[in-house]
């Protein structure tokens, strides 16, 4: 409403200008320059100032309505380049203030930033100067480093096994949590994490839990794996295992031992495994040059 009231207003002392401009200018065909001094944009700077202190937010409606206002002025001739940077710049200090603000909370909320953000982009599509602005500039810088870090607070921890018979191979999950663990201490240690964003309680937590997190992550995937491994070789019939499948398992299992410690199920199945071959053997060696168990 107070919006709408000082568009109204701005209309009729427009309105008063425009009706100086044909009685000194001898209507349409003379110069809006010569009939319209360029100081009375200080009304304008005024009215919009004060526009700006009543608002005390971004409001996007309001902001759009100074910008079609300044551009009319601008098609009657008149150079409103400093009004409009005037403009751009109450609007951007409201959204600087808010939005650092938020940051800096502990409670800080998405969608807020959602909000200021998208005044930024708005602000930017009006004014094309403003991606310049000192401050946007910042608040984008920040932005980046807020998405990334709420991005990896929020993460899914967690790696698929991807495991190959023939290698015998596997998905590196000490390489994923390097990887990991290097993007976290990136965040943590970046300046602009450190000066704005290191209050806010569920990145903050979120980043301090990455170390457990990836701990039960190893457990898990080290489960996986073995049941993987032991799928697949008991996916093998007893009668038709060989010495050649055997040494494959064993192979596999060591390399499993070595990054994760050992699998009680995952030794079982070896010897079972190893069971099977020497009564395969002994099967075949039994039945002679003429027998075969594959018969």
């Amino acid at each position: 409403m107070k919006a709408l009231k000082l568009i109204l207003t701005f209309i009729i002392i427009l309105g008063g200008f425009v009706g100086a401009y044909f009685i000194f200018n001898g209507g349409p065909g003379g110069s809006i320059t010569g009939g319209m001094p360029i100081d009375k944009l200080g009304n304008y700077r005024k009215q919009i100032e004060r526009g700006w202190e009543e608002a005390g937010d971004w409001n996007k409606e309001l902001f759009e309505e100074y910008c079609i206002l300044i551009d009319q002025l601008g098609k009657w001739g008149l150079d409103v380049t400093p009004l409009r940077n005037f403009n751009t710049s109450l609007v951007v200090n409201i959204i600087n203030d808010k939005i650092i603000g938020e940051w800096k909370s502990a409670t800080c909320k998405k969608q807020t930033i959602k909000k200021y953000m998208g005044a930024v982009s708005t602000v930017c599509s009006k004014d094309a100067n403003a991606k310049h602005n000192p401050a946007i500039e910042n608040i984008n810088k920040i932005n980046t480093v807020y998405d990334k870090a709420c991005k990896l607070a929020g993460r899914s921890i967690g790696l698929s096994c991807g495991f190959d018979a023939d290698a015998p191979s596997w998905n590196s999950y000490s390489n994923y949590s390097n990887r990991v663990t290097r993007e976290t201490n990136d965040i943590l240690n970046n300046s602009i994490y450190k000066e704005y964003l290191a209050n806010i309680t569920a990145i903050k937590k979120g980043l301090d839990n990455i170390p457990s997190r990836l701990a039960t992550g190893k457990k898990h995937f080290a489960e996986r794996l073995a049941t993987e491994i032991i799928n697949h070789y008991n996916a093998i019939p007893d009668t038709l295992r060989t010495r050649e499948e055997l040494r494959a398992l064993r192979k596999t299992r060591d390399k499993y031992d070595g990054e994760f410690g050992g699998d009680v199920n995952l030794d079982c199945l070896v010897k079972e495994f190893n069971i099977s071959v020497e009564n395969n053997e002994e099967s075949r060696n039994n039945e002679g040059p003429g027998f075969s168990i594959y018969r």
